[in-house]
């Protein structure tokens, strides 16, 4: 039940995000594009989601195929084991750089788009994808498996080179710290690079520990909390936005 509801969540909110005709602007050094429809999904965000609801969606076949007392079907049992080799881990990595980075930056350089930023639709994608990750952890423990650690560095680099393709097209980048003429870029690679690795061997400890703990109810608890500490659902107050005099 709760990954048919996810499903059916994440393939709604990610058809409002194709289908809103208000578009999305992305500003990067003075020059602002407006993206429509699948003009959207050009965010890491969304391609992580992307893997979500694939990956709901298989689970939730493969459940409701194991409840009817038939043998799930070897070829959906893998999928759904890549695409939560992808979308668990980085799950993490997706909520900690919009809560510590880009909000931040946010307040400081784009205010109004905190507003947007904070929508429900980027709450689902940030906040949801996160906390319904820690749940699926916590509650279905899918497997993580170490040799498939390059299969989630690819799907970053993949990203990666589309944002230097998107470039090259546009003349913008979605997250500023990916441009190579940011002072701070070869850092920011480096520290992406190291948070992806760590979060894919923090998620495959996680699920063995969750299996052979003692204590699964206070182990499960800390996954939530820890996870929920990655959030942000409302704008910081006025007076804490505002520089002093």
């Amino acid at each position: 039940l709760l990954r048919l509801s996810t499903a059916m969540l994440w393939g709604w909110t990610l058809y409002c995000s194709y289908s809103d005709t208000t578009g999305l602007a992305i500003t990067h050094r003075g020059r602002t594009v407006h993206v429509r429809h699948l003009g959207r999904f050009i965010t890491f965000t969304l391609w992580c989601n992307c893997v979500l609801a694939l990956y709901w969606i298989s689970s939730t076949i493969a459940a409701l195929i194991s409840l009817g007392g038939l043998q799930v079907p070897v070829v959906l049992q893998r999928c759904s084991l890549l695409l939560w080799q992808i979308c668990g881990p980085l799950s993490w990595l997706v909520s900690m750089v919009v809560t510590f980075v880009l909000l931040p930056a946010a307040y400081v350089n784009e205010p109004a788009k905190v507003d947007v930023m904070l929508g429900w639709r980027p709450q689902v994608l940030h906040n949801g994808y996160i906390l319904f990750c820690a749940l699926e952890l916590v509650i279905s423990r899918p497997p993580m498996i170490a040799e498939l650690f390059p299969l989630m560095i690819l799907f970053g680099l993949c990203y990666i080179t589309f944002a230097w393709a998107l470039y090259m097209r546009l003349g913008i980048y979605v997250y500023f710290f990916l441009d190579p003429t940011f002072a701070f870029a070869p850092v920011a690679y480096v520290l992406l690079l190291a948070a992806t690795t760590a979060f894919f061997a923090l998620s495959t400890w996680m699920t063995g520990h969750l299996a052979t703990t003692n204590y699964p109810i206070a182990s499960s608890l800390l996954v939530l909390l820890a996870a929920l500490c990655t959030c942000t659902f409302r704008k910081r107050p006025e007076s804490a936005t505002k520089p002093k005099a």
